[in-house]
């Protein structure tokens, strides 16, 4: 219960953060609707390896739990925290800089990931609860199923949390090398993961399809519900005054 009360305060934070309290950029309230298309490959591709890591789970634990060393003990420790609830305050952060930088690619971008890790956090607990696979570092059985609760195995939340962050950003920021060092960022967290032994590589696999889908609805509630319902609290300052202000678009 404690990874759920987690969620629940994760999603406070959220919808007071997406009501723009006081930073809303006014190009952020979108007049046009773009057209968004789900990445069917996520399923094609992603479906049959899911199948395929379930078949070599075990080795993969075993080859990486008999290469542990302390400096990869270190490294993938740090990494992890990017798959972690702070990628939130990453999300809060960036967008704020987005905004008094006047960079609306950056602060949109932002409210975007933020949503699309909620969104991946509202799938992945429930899957857990239901699934209750137990993790590798309390049983060498692949297919080992206890009790449900929300900190069970399947699938993976810091995967899933970090590719639905970073694969917002890959896919708004996609020239040149960019999405591959985005991309880059989630893959080690699965890794680290996995290296930690909280989770099998079938876990691993399973949370970037939730990740990565929840790029896509992310995008979707953003573009189709979020800017269309907006309601701001802020302060207007100037030389002269200081106004409060109270904007709504419905």
């Amino acid at each position: 219960m404690i990874k759920f009360r987690k969620i629940i305060l994760l999603l406070l934070i959220f919808s007071i953060f997406s009501i723009n309290t006081g930073f809303a950029l006014e190009d952020d309230i979108q007049t046009e609707e773009k057209e968004i298309s789900f990445d069917t490959d996520i399923f094609l591709v992603g479906v049959p390896l899911l199948i395929t890591s379930f078949l070599i789970d075990k080795p993969v634990k075993d080859f990486f739990q008999s290469n542990r060393t302390e400096t990869l003990d270190d490294f993938f420790s740090a990494v992890e925290n990017f798959g972690s609830p702070a990628i939130f305050g990453l999300g809060i952060g960036s967008y704020l800089y987005g905004y008094f930088t006047k960079n609306e690619k950056l602060a949109t971008t932002s409210q975007m990931a933020i949503e699309s890790s909620v969104i991946a956090a509202a799938i992945v607990f429930p899957v857990k609860y239901i699934v209750g696979r137990k993790r590798p570092e309390d049983t060498d059985k692949v297919l080992d199923f206890g009790f449900h609760d929300f900190d069970a195995s399947f699938p993976s939340g810091h995967t899933a949390l970090s590719f639905a962050f970073f694969g917002t950003f890959a896919k708004q920021y996609n020239d040149g090398i960019k999405p591959y060092i985005f991309y880059t960022i989630p893959t080690l967290v699965g890794i680290s993961r996995i290296y930690k032994n909280k989770h099998w590589l079938s876990d691993v696999v399973g949370g970037a399809i939730v990740g990565l889908t929840s790029v896509y609805l992310g995008e979707v509630f953003h573009d189709k519900i979020f800017v269309h319902f907006q309601i701001g609290f802020g302060i207007n300052i100037s030389k002269k005054e200081i106004q409060p202000l109270l904007t709504y678009k419905f």
